[in-house]
């Protein structure tokens, strides 16, 4: 069975995303997606330099696998428009906690080992979510928002042990693995959240075999905030 791999509350899409292009399903031509929602203040997309992704507005920088292959803009703006389609839940008012959550979202960078539709793929994708409640004030916090948006649809998402922290680069991050069963198939994340202000910024590796988990690690090990 071929696999994808790719997105939050505030973890959902990339729960989604996956679904779509890193599990190895062969991306299908789509219509020119619309532009995302403009993001309050001046928020910063980052840039990209080679291996070197730095993001201005986070004050955030990291590195990534030479190698691995970066999605364009288009194709993320893409996929996030997707994952309306894919997502069901019981009923209307879980649905629509759902769709706010993707609203709310905007991917930063994402990346995969292969070219999308590659079987046995794995994803690290950065977002950045504008918080919905003034009470989310920490990773753990958003984690705990995800599980429980996450209740009734149609992507079963079981926590692999408790829920920790760790911190990088002197800041605290809410930290979880899951295992997800969904409509393309079953997946693992390995996922990071941490609270910038009005926003969570979330990073999430999609995998899976466990041998990639060393690439997650590396990218993980450079990240820095100034």
């Amino acid at each position: 069975m071929t696999k994808c791999i790719y997105n939050s509350v505030q973890l959902l899409i990339f729960v989604a995303l996956c679904s779509i292009s890193a599990m190895g399903q062969a991306h299908q031509p789509t219509a020119p997606a619309p532009p995302a929602n403009p993001s309050p203040q001046s928020f910063d997309l980052g840039q990209l330099d080679g291996v070197d992704y730095a993001n201005n507005f986070f004050r955030l920088s990291l590195s990534i696998p030479r190698e691995w292959v970066v999605a364009t803009a288009q194709r993320r703006v893409e996929l996030d428009q997707q994952v309306k389609k894919m997502v069901t839940a019981e009923d209307q008012k879980q649905l629509t906690k759902v769709e706010e959550s993707i609203e709310r979202s905007t991917t930063l960078l994402r990346i995969t080992k292969l070219p999308d539709g590659q079987p046995n793929n794995a994803q690290f994708v950065l977002i950045a979510e504008r918080l919905g409640s003034p009470s989310m004030k920490t990773g753990l916090d958003v984690i705990e928002a995800m599980r429980e948006v996450m209740k009734g649809t149609n992507f079963k998402v079981e926590f692999i042990g408790e829920v920790l922290t760790e911190t990088l680069s002197a800041t605290q991050f809410g930290v979880t693995t899951v295992k997800v069963t969904s409509p393309v198939g079953e997946y693992s994340q390995r996922i990071y959240v941490t609270v910038k202000g009005d926003y969570a910024l979330e990073m999430f590796f999609t995998y899976l075999n466990d041998s990639d988990l060393p690439s997650f690690a590396g990218i993980m090990q450079s990240v820095k905030f100034k």
